[in-house]
C-alpha cells in the first residue's frame, strides 16, 4: 500500500500558494477591521491547513513557521488579544517567508531560509501580548460537533478471510477502524496512508474502504481499516489522531458470522475496560427482551442518515477539477491545428469550385466545410474560455505593495480596486503582473504626495489609486489613476535636456514630453530609492506591453493627478485576422483592431511634419505605408487608388496603407522565437489554408511609433 508523496507535490505547491495568497489577502483586510472574528477564524483554518499539508509533506521548517502563525490567531480569535499593526506585520513577514520556503520546494532543494527570528517574534507576541478584553471570547472551529460513526461492508477476498481465519485462530483481536476527516481535508490519500504507517508496528491492515484510489478523489469524508492486532484500542486511537487532520476515531470489534451486531465503539467517552461480551448481550437485545430490526439499530439509523445526507450534498455539489496548464495548452494548440486544416479544406473546395467543376461531391464538400465552420467556432470559443482568468487573480497582489510603502514612508494611501472579475487571456495575465508593478509604484512614489503637501493644497490627506478594469469594445483596458500632484512637465522637458534625449530647440507638446518617461534610463526622481529612480521601470512598462500587442497611454493635469491607460487583446491564441496584400507579401490584420476600409486617390495623401496624412470626415488620420516601413520593392506602376485600413486601440487611430484586401480568416498565432522574436511591427505568425506562412501585424507597436514620431 505504499504511496510516492512525489506524486502530490504539485498538488501541494499548487494549494499552499493558494493558502498563502488567501492569508495575505486576509491580514491586509484584518487590519482594517480588527474586530472581524470570522475572518480571524479563516485565517486560522488557512494557516491550520498549510502547516498540515507541509506536514503531511514533510517541510518541517513550513510546519514549526505555520504553527507559531496558528499559535498567534488563535489568542486573537479567543478574545485574548487585539489586533495591532506590529501582529500583522509580524504574520505578513510569515507569508512572505513561507512564499521563499515553497519556492526552494519547488525548485526541488532543501528549505535553507532562516526562521527562527520570526518564529520568536510570534512566541514573544503571543505570550506578553495577551491583553484582557471584554468581548466574548469566540469558540474554536476546530471544536466540531462529533459525528455518528457508520457501518463499512467489508466483502473480503478468499486471501484476507484466510489471514482473518488464522489471527482468530491465534487469539488476535479483529478490529474495524473509522477514521473521520476534518472538514475540508486535502490530499486524503496521505492522509489515509499516514494512518496505515501509524498502525504497521501494531499489527496489520487487511483491509480499506474506500480503496487508496479511490481516496485520491477528495471526495469521501471518512474510511474504515479492518485491522489485526494484540494492542489495546485505547492506543491504537491516541496513535490514529496523531495525524493531522483526522477529527474522529471510533473502533469496534469485527465479527464475521455477524459483523453488524457484534461490536463495540470506543472513542473519547468509551470505557475501554468494559466486558466486550456483555457489552455485545446489551447491544444486541432492547430494553423489553425484543431484538430490534427493521434498521431501527442506532448505527443504522445513523448510517441511513449518512447515506441520504451524502446523497443530497452530492446533488447539490459544483463539480471541479484541476488540470495542468501544458494539458490545457496541448488541446488550445491542438484546436489551432484544427483550425488551420479546416482554413485549408475551404481553399480546396474554393479553388475547386473556381476551375467550375460543379457536382454533388464538390457541393457535399462545401456544406461540410460550412457546418464544420460551424462546430469549430463553437469549439474555439469554448476552449478559449479555459484559456480566460479574471484579472483579480493579478490585482491582489498590489495592496500589500501599497500598504507597504505606506509604512515606509509615511504617506497615507487608499488602494480602490475595480473591475477585478473581468477577464483575460491567461498568457497576458501572467506578463502583465510586473508592468502593473512599476505602474504603481511610480503612483505611489511620485504620484501621491505626504500628508501635510495634500492638506497645504487643499486635499484630503489621504491619498487615492484607483486601479480598474474594463472591457472596451474588443479589448480590454486597466488604468491606474490617482489624485497626486501629476506630472511634472517642464521637470521632465529639462531632464530630457540634461540627459541630451531631445535638442535646445526642439518644440514639443505636452503629449510628446509625457510620453519621454518611456525612454530607456529616464527618471525624474532626485535620489535612488528601493521604490524608483534607477531609470528602470517605464520603458520595460512600454517594452512589455508592445510584446502582448497592447499599448500605454498617459492622462495627467498638474496638481490633480494622473492616468496610466493600457489597453490589451483578449486573447492572443486564435484570433478573426483581415488578410491584406502589400508588395508580393501577405499580412494578417487583427480584426478586432479593425474600425473600416478605405478607397482612397493618392492625391488625396498629404504630408504633414513628415508623415502622410489623410482627411476622414473632417478628421485628420495618420497613415503608415507598409510597402515603406516592412522595406518591400514592388515593380507594379504608380496606383491612383490604395486601400486604408483603419485600425484604432481605444481613441488612437491611424491608417495602414495596402495594395489589396484578401478577406478575413480565422487565423492562430504562432510565437516567431527568440531569432525573430521582437520584429518591429509584428506580433507573430500563422499558417494559411495553402500552407503559407503569413505575419500577423502589432498594432500598438504601429499606433506607438506614430505617437513618437
Amino acid at each position: 500500500m505504499g504511496i510516492d508523496l512525489e506524486d502530490f507535490l504539485e498538488f501541494f505547491l499548487l494549494d499552499s500558494q493558494e493558502q498563502v495568497e488567501r492569508l495575505g489577502s486576509g491580514l491586509l483586510q484584518l487590519e482594517r477591521d480588527g474586530e472581524n472574528i470570522a475572518l480571524v477564524n479563516e485565517l486560522f483554518r488557512s494557516a491550520h491547513s498549510l502547516k498540515g499539508a507541509s506536514g503531511t509533506m514533510g517541510f518541517t521548517p513550513i510546519v514549526e513557521l505555520t504553527h507559531a502563525a496558528e499559535d498567534l490567531l488563535d489568542k486573537l480569535r479567543q478574545g485574548k488579544m487585539l489586533v495591532t499593526n506590529e501582529i500583522i506585520d509580524v504574520l505578513l513577514a510569515v507569508t512572505d517567508k513561507v512564499k521563499m520556503m515553497l519556492a526552494q520546494v519547488e525548485q526541488r532543494v532543501e528549505i535553507t531560509e532562516e526562521y527562527s527570528e520570526l518564529k520568536d517574534q510570534m512566541h514573544v507576541l503571543a505570550e506578553t501580548g495577551a491583553l484582557s478584553q471584554t468581548r466574548t471570547p469566540v469558540s474554536k472551529a476546530a471544536e466540531v460537533r462529533r459525528q455518528t460513526p457508520t457501518q463499512a461492508d467489508f466483502t473480503l477476498t478468499a486471501a484476507e478471510r484466510g489471514i482473518v481465519d488464522e489471527a482468530l485462530i491465534s487469539g488476535k483481536a479483529i478490529l474495524q477502524v473509522e477514521v473521520l476527516f476534518a472538514p475540508n481535508t486535502l490530499m486524503k490519500a496521505v492522509r489515509a496512508v499516514m494512518v496505515i504507517q501509524r498502525l504497521e508496528p501494531l499489527g496489520r491492515v487487511v483491509k480499506i474502504l474506500p480503496s487508496i484510489e479511490e481516496l485520491e478523489a477528495d471526495t469521501a469524508e471518512r474510511f474504515h481499516l479492518l485491522f489485526i492486532t494484540v494492542e489495546p484500542p485505547e492506543e491504537i486511537r491516541a496513535d490514529v489522531l496523531e495525524v493531522s487532520e483526522i477529527m474522529e476515531v471510533w473502533i469496534r470489534h469485527y465479527s464475521l458470522s455477524d459483523s453488524f451486531k457484534n461490536h463495540k465503539d470506543f472513542s473519547a467517552d468509551s470505557d475501554f475496560n468494559s466486558d466486550f461480551k456483555a457489552n455485545e448481550q446489551n447491544e444486541n437485545s432492547t430494553p423489553g427482551g425484543e431484538d430490534k430490526e427493521d434498521g431501527s439499530h442506532p448505527l443504522q439509523q445513523a448510517a441511513a442518515q449518512t447515506a441520504a445526507d451524502a446523497k443530497d450534498n452530492a446533488a447539490n455539489q459544483v463539480h471541479t477539477i484541476r488540470v495542468d496548464t501544458v494539458r490545457m495548452d496541448n488541446l488550445i494548440n491542438l484546436v489551432g491545428e484544427m483550425v488551420i486544416t479546416r482554413t485549408r479544406l475551404v481553399k480546396i473546395g474554393n479553388d475547386l469550385k473556381a476551375q467550375n467543376r460543379s457536382d454533388a461531391l464538390i457541393d457535399g464538400l462545401n456544406e461540410t466545410n460550412v457546418y464544420l465552420g460551424r462546430l469549430m467556432s463553437d469549439l474555439q470559443e469554448s476552449v478559449m474560455r479555459l484559456r480566460m482568468v479574471p484579472v483579480g487573480t493579478v490585482f491582489s497582489r498590489y495592496p500589500r505593495l501599497v500598504r507597504d510603502f505606506c509604512r515606509k514612508t509615511g504617506k497615507k494611501i487608499e488602494l480602490v480596486i475595480k473591475g477585478e472579475e473581468t477577464e483575460l487571456d491567461k498568457t497576458v495575465i501572467e506578463m502583465i503582473g510586473d508592468p502593473l508593478t512599476h505602474i504603481i509604484r511610480n503612483s505611489v512614489d511620485h504620484g501621491i504626495e505626504a500628508p501635510e503637501e495634500r492638506i497645504a493644497a487643499g486635499k484630503p490627506e489621504v491619498g487615492t489609486i484607483t486601479l480598474d478594469a474594463y472591457h472596451e469594445g474588443n479589448h480590454i483596458a486597466i488604468t491606474v489613476s490617482d489624485d497626486g500632484a501629476g506630472l511634472d512637465i517642464e521637470k521632465i522637458y529639462k531632464k530630457a535636456l540634461e540627459k541630451g534625449l531631445i535638442g535646445d530647440r526642439e518644440e514639443m507638446s505636452e503629449k510628446d514630453i509625457t510620453n519621454l518617461i518611456f525612454l530607456p534610463g529616464f527618471s525624474t526622481a532626485d535620489k535612488v530609492t528601493d521604490m524608483s529612480g534607477r531609470g528602470v521601470g517605464m520603458d520595460v512598462v512600454k517594452k512589455a506591453l508592445n510584446n502582448l500587442g497592447g499599448l500605454i497611454d498617459i492622462k495627467t493635469r498638474r496638481g490633480e493627478g494622473t492616468s496610466f491607460i493600457i489597453r490589451l487583446p483578449l486573447t492572443l491564441a486564435i484570433i478573426q485576422a483581415l488578410l491584406v496584400e502589400v508588395g508580393q507579401e501577405i499580412y494578417a490584420v487583427p480584426l478586432s483592431s479593425v474600425i473600416e476600409t478605405l478607397l482612397v486617390k493618392t492625391n488625396e495623401i498629404k504630408t504633414v511634419g513628415g508623415l502622410p496624412m489623410v482627411q476622414l470626415r473632417g478628421n485628420t488620420l495618420p497613415l503608415i505605408s507598409l510597402k515603406e516601413k516592412f522595406d518591400l520593392h514592388d515593380e507594379n506602376k504608380i496606383q491612383n487608388e490604395v486601400f486604408v485600413v483603419v485600425v484604432g486601440l481605444g481613441d488612437k487611430v491611424i491608417g495602414l496603407i495596402v495594395d489589396e484586401l484578401q478577406g478575413q480568416q480565422e487565423i492562430v498565432i504562432k510565437t516567431l522565437g527568440d531569432y525573430l522574436n521582437g520584429l518591429p511591427g509584428i506580433a507573430g505568425a500563422t499558417i494559411l489554408g495553402d500552407g503559407k506562412v503569413t505575419l500577423i501585424l502589432d498594432i500598438g507597436s504601429l499606433i506607438q511609433d506614430i505617437l513618437i514620431k
